[in-house]
């Protein structure tokens, strides 16, 4: 015999004020649950998901809703990627004149090699590329990670 309908129902809700904690921002959690991303860096992807480059903006009006999935502004460990093709575990960052500039071409070269050795490609566009023409860097990287 079952009792089950005996007992109190569960709340659908935590009974504290305000609206459960959002992903990642769970109580004593230091790590976001699906990419292993500390919270700091959560916070940052997701400022910069709403505050992209106009380059970032005009690729990602391409590459939005097409198959295999992109994700914009992807965080990984302490980093945040442009974007991200987990199916193809490609990761393509659009470099502006900034990633030229002092000690940001050595930066970018660390980051590159610790994401390579995490298993991921990383493919690096020039802003000019993407301002010149989108639909073309948009086509190959979709016909890159659909040949993988």
């Amino acid at each position: 015999m079952n009792d089950d309908h005996n007992e109190t129902p569960r709340p659908l809700h935590r009974s504290s004020s305000g609206p459960p904690p959002r992903s990642g921002e769970d109580r004593g959690r230091l790590r976001h649950r699906t990419v292993g991303a500390p919270a700091p860096t959560v916070k940052r992807a997701r400022y910069m998901r709403k505050n992209m480059t106009l380059p970032e903006v005009l690729l990602w009006q391409q590459i939005k809703g097409k198959k295999p999935k992109f994700r914009k502004q992807y965080p990984i460990g302490d980093y945040v990627v442009d974007f991200a093709c987990t199916a193809a575990r490609l990761l393509v960052e659009i470099d502006g004149k900034a990633h030229d500039m002092g000690d940001n071409p050595q930066r970018d070269i660390a980051r590159q090699q610790l994401l390579e050795a995490k298993g991921w490609s990383v493919l690096r566009i020039p802003a000019s590329e993407v301002l010149a023409d989108p639909s073309a860097i948009a086509e190959g990287l979709l016909r890159k990670v659909s040949d993988q």
